[in-house]
C-alpha cells in the first residue's frame, strides 16, 4: 500500500520511480500518465487494495474525497473539488488566478486562456469567471483521470467487497481511511501476530518455547 503512494521502482516514461497516485497527503489523485492506463496498472492497484483489506493488511489512505466520490459512482457534476486536490502545481497556480475578483494582467489572462483552450473550454469573460474556475478545477482533478478511476473501479469489483462498499457507504472509510489513519507502524504488526501458546503440540515441528523465541524476535 505504501508503494502505491510513494511509487514503484519501475520505469514508465523515462522515470526511475513510477507513482500511481500524486498530490498532497489527504488529496491523492490517480496519475494522469497514459503509460499506466495502457499497462492496466490501476486495475492492479484495485486488486491490491481489495486483497490487502480482505487479508487484514493495511489500507490505501489519503485519497482525495473528490476521487472517492466519483470512484463510488458519484457524478463529476456534483463533486466537491478544492485547489489542494490538483496535483500539478503549475496548473493549480493558473486556476487559482480565477479565485476572487482581482483584475488579471495580460500575461495571467493569456495563461488562463491557453489552459482553457487546451481543455476545450470557452474564453474567459467577465461573466463566466467563477464558472470557468470550477470547470477547470474539476477537469484538472477528475476529467484528466476518468479512465484511471474506471480502471481502479474494475479492480475493486473483482471481489465481493465492492458490493459491501455500494450497499454500506459507512464502510468506505475503512477501506479508504483519511491520511494518518491506518498508518503502518510496529504496533500495527504486533496486533496482527498470533502469539503461540507455551503448551507443546505433538504435531508441531517446533516446541512452544522455540516458537515464542522466534515470535519474540519479530
Amino acid at each position: 500500500m505504501e508503494k502505491l503512494k510513494s511509487g514503484f521502482c519501475i520505469s514508465f516514461g523515462n522515470s526511475n520511480v513510477t507513482r500511481l497516485f500524486e498530490g498532497e497527503p489527504g488529496h491523492l489523485v490517480p496519475s494522469a500518465s497514459h503509460f499506466l492506463v495502457e499497462s492496466d496498472m490501476f486495475l492492479v492497484a484495485g486488486r491490491m487494495v481489495d486483497h490487502s483489506f480482505l487479508h487484514g493488511g493495511p489500507c490505501l489512505s489519503g485519497l482525495s474525497p473528490a476521487v472517492l466520490h466519483v470512484l463510488l459512482g458519484g457524478s463529476p457534476e456534483t463533486v466537491t473539488v478544492t485547489l489542494e486536490d490538483c496535483p500539478d502545481l503549475d496548473i493549480r497556480e493558473t486556476i487559482k488566478l480565477l479565485e476572487g475578483e482581482t483584475k488579471l494582467s495580460d500575461a495571467e489572462r493569456t495563461s488562463v486562456q491557453d489552459l482553457a483552450y487546451a481543455w476545450d473550454l470557452p474564453s474567459l469573460t467577465e461573466n463566466n469567471r467563477k464558472w470557468l474556475f470550477e470547470k477547470l478545477l474539476i477537469h484538472a482533478v477528475i476529467g484528466r483521470v476518468t479512465r484511471q478511476v474506471k480502471q481502479l473501479r474494475r479492480g475493486l469489483k473483482e471481489t465481493p467487497l465492492w458490493t459491501v462498499l455500494t450497499k454500506r457507504p459507512d464502510t468506505v472509510g475503512l477501506l479508504f481511511p483519511r491520511e494518518g489513519i491506518g498508518s503502518i507502524c510496529p504496533e500495527v504488526f504486533l496486533q496482527r501476530i498470533t502469539w503461540p501458546a507455551k503448551e507443546d503440540d505433538e504435531d508441531d515441528d517446533w516446541s512452544g518455547e522455540t516458537k515464542c523465541h522466534i515470535s519474540g524476535y519479530l
